[in-house]
């Protein structure tokens, strides 16, 4: 692009920027492709915390009204509950396959990134091996993870105000002030204006910057926002 952009209209910068251009995206495929899996299991993870809560009480109710843990957990597992629907069908089938209830969820607390989801599973595992008020343990986590949940989004609501001044001045004040400051080295008396590759320079660099502030915005997303 930068070479045909630089044939073109001319410009040599722009032919000499072709082949960094194309390093800089081949090693930006191989950066995406490395934290696409990791990114995946966040993404799985949010979507778990996000529906964690209602499982969990209605997990809790059935066990409270008598029903078994095992069919308390085929309950949840067949509701439509997503990834958490999937992976409890995961631990029915390995308990299908002869592993304990405590064995079949440590597995699945040793493979999801859900933090509510971990905490949980600790909870239960424990008491399926100590005993204890299965359904009054699980309520209460139920009560944590909303807390949590509710704090979460207090805090973000909170940085989502600074983030917002931040995000205007990079996009609106920045390349106001770089237009102006282009215009301004336009007189003579200041040489004849600024070199071609400190404009698009400065204005990359403000267009990266808006994503960044954008992905960052994202990542901090509470799970219920």
């Amino acid at each position: 692009l930068f070479g045909a952009l630089g044939a073109a209209f001319g410009d040599s910068l722009l032919l000499l920027l072709a082949p960094v251009a194309g390093v800089a995206a081949f090693a930006m495929v191989i950066v995406a492709a490395m934290a696409y899996p990791a990114s995946k299991a966040d993404s799985r993870a949010r979507d778990i915390d996000r529906v964690l809560p209602f499982a969990l009480r209605q997990l809790a109710t059935q066990i409270k009204a008598g029903v078994s843990f095992y069919r308390a957990l085929r309950s949840v597992a067949q509701s439509d509950y997503g990834v958490l629907s999937e992976e409890l069908n995961r631990v029915l089938g390995d308990m299908a396959n002869g592993l304990s209830t405590e064995d079949a969820l440590s597995k699945l607390l040793r493979r999801t990134r859900s933090k509510g989801l971990r905490k949980a599973l600790t909870q239960i595992v424990r008491a399926l091996k100590t005993g204890g008020s299965l359904s009054q343990i699980i309520t209460d986590i139920a009560d944590d993870v909303s807390f949590e949940t509710r704090m979460s989004i207090r805090d973000f609501t909170e940085r989502l105000n600074f983030i917002n001044i931040i995000y205007i001045m990079v996009a609106v004040v920045a390349p106001v002030g770089a237009a102006i400051l282009s215009a301004v080295m336009q007189i003579p008396l200041f040489g004849g204006g600024l070199p071609p590759f400190f404009v698009y320079g400065a204005f990359g660099g403000i267009i990266a910057a808006m994503f960044a502030i954008l992905y960052i915005t994202k990542r901090l997303e509470p799970v219920a926002w």
